[in-house]
């Protein structure tokens, strides 16, 4: 299966774990994407720009990707439907990102929950460990996603 419209991230401010994820996604899943198909990510309290260096410094030191001009989003003020899959990132033992994900009408077959934890306001170790989390998340997707294509087909 290749996904035509994209991906869709959504953590708790759009600082840390969502915005990691986009751009990590950008390298890590281009097998899986259309030419056309989007990656973004958003929050359910979207955070201050400021709020992202720490995820920008992370991303940039670790695997040389520059994530500068992200600004972090409201996951409301996007159209959740021209996406093929929304990906939902909450703390170990929550689920209030699932939930907000769930309410906004996204329906169970398009929601992929993830459990990985918010290094906001950690030190740079913290943020490290949730960019490999989210690095390994991301080839679980990937697999899963070529899985599905492989059965389907």
């Amino acid at each position: 299966m290749i996904l035509s419209q994209g991906i869709l991230f959504v953590c708790t401010g759009n600082t840390c774990r969502s915005l990691m994820a986009e751009h990590l996604a950008r390298t890590r899943l281009q097998s899986i994407l259309s030419p056309t198909a989007r990656i973004v990510s958003a929050g359910i309290s979207p955070q201050n720009k400021n709020d992202t260096k720490n995820a920008v410094q992370t991303l940039q030191a670790v695997f040389g990707i520059d994530a500068s001009k992200h600004t972090p989003q409201d996951v409301r003020s996007i159209d959740i439907g021209r996406f093929d899959l929304v990906v939902s990132i909450d703390d170990p033992g929550r689920a209030a990102i699932a939930k907000a994900v769930q309410a906004l009408g996204v329906p169970p077959e398009r929601h992929v929950p993830w459990k990985i934890n918010d290094p906001w306001g950690g030190d740079p170790t913290e943020y490290e460990a949730s960019a490999l989390a989210i690095c390994k998340s991301l080839a679980q997707l990937r697999k899963h996603v070529e899985h599905t294509s492989a059965t389907s087909a």
